[in-house]
């Protein structure tokens, strides 16, 4: 079984895009004729929320055996909301959490973490398809180099899912998108 994880960068609001603007309380004003002269203007940044996933370096690989499998891959999420937190959401291509070898399917469990061990045993929070978690994630502030991974996806077939499947090789691929809070 083999699921890649696409590297996703979540870029929210203005598409990383910073606003120039002169301002709410129009700040400008003409200067009056005269040896030299003066104007002002007034200058506004706006630096909307922007958040990354970076860091992944391989793709999940499982062998299945007997008691199922469960494996996962950390990454780094960072941006620069206000908050800090955000929320993940599962999408994939096969859809509603299913590997496939093309004409099978084999149903899989995924959970998320953010202390990096992601396994739903160890505390991961289990992801529904195509709904974005009630928790809020903290991340790392900053859209430079991340430091050290701060998440972890991990995905788990049971003994029950496989009963009746054929043997061969079962793949998906799925999309993680982190949203500011």
């Amino acid at each position: 079984m083999k699921i890649s994880l696409k590297k996703l960068s979540a870029a929210m609001a203005l598409g990383g895009c910073v606003a120039l603007s002169s301002g709410t309380a129009q700040a400008f004003s003409d200067g009056v004729a005269g040896a030299t002269s003066q104007g002002q203007v007034g200058v506004q940044v706006t630096i909307p929320s922007l958040i990354v996933i970076d860091n992944i370096t391989s793709d999940i690989v499982m062998n299945f055996v007997t008691g199922g499998v469960e494996a996962n891959v950390s990454f780094c999420v960072h941006g620069t909301p206000a908050s800090g937190t955000y929320e993940v959401a599962l999408t994939s291509g096969v859809g509603n959490m299913n590997l496939t070898d093309g004409t099978n399917f084999l149903p899989y469990s995924a959970s998320f973490d953010s202390d990096v061990d992601a396994t739903i045993a160890g505390g991961g929070l289990a992801l529904a398809y195509a709904t974005s978690t009630a928790s809020a994630f903290p991340f790392t502030v900053g859209l430079g180099v991340c430091g050290a991974n701060n998440a972890a996806f991990a995905v788990q077939v049971s003994d029950l899912n496989t009963a009746g499947v054929p043997a061969g090789v079962y793949a998906d691929t799925v999309n993680l998108t982190v949203t500011p809070n």
